[in-house]
């Protein structure tokens, strides 16, 4: 799968978030898809990108991850937070100088397991 960084959008200094540092649009060359709305998020020294979503309460009171999409092939996920890691960390730096802070910066490489709802 082949993608594309079409914008980083940084979140506004007035409703900055103290993890959230903006969100990111990517194009999937290969399927003419946009996806906007990936969050980008900087914990300590690291950069991390999480898929649209919904956090919600359950029932029980436990916090809920219902993503908007979720890939049925992992490795499409695998891949576009792979290459998020490399290309759009270097996107943002390059165009962004300073959003994401100075110092040395290390990219998350784990993926989000959380599980989506399922389906019925």
């Amino acid at each position: 799968m082949k993608f594309e960084i079409v914008e980083f959008y940084p979140i506004n200094d007035e409703i900055k978030n103290k993890e959230i540092i903006g969100t990111i649009h990517v194009y999937f060359i290969d399927i003419q898809m946009d996806m906007r709305g990936i969050y980008v998020r900087k914990l300590k020294n690291k950069i991390m990108f999480t898929l649209p979503g919904l956090k919600v309460l359950d029932a029980e009171g436990k916090k809920v991850f219902f993503p908007f999409i979720e890939f049925t092939d992992i490795n499409i996920k695998k891949s576009l937070i792979g290459f998020l890691q490399k290309e759009g960390i270097k996107y943002i730096k390059k165009n962004y100088p300073g959003v994401v802070g100075e110092g040395k910066e290390e990219t998350n490489r784990g993926i989000c397991n959380a599980k989506p709802a399922s389906r019925n």
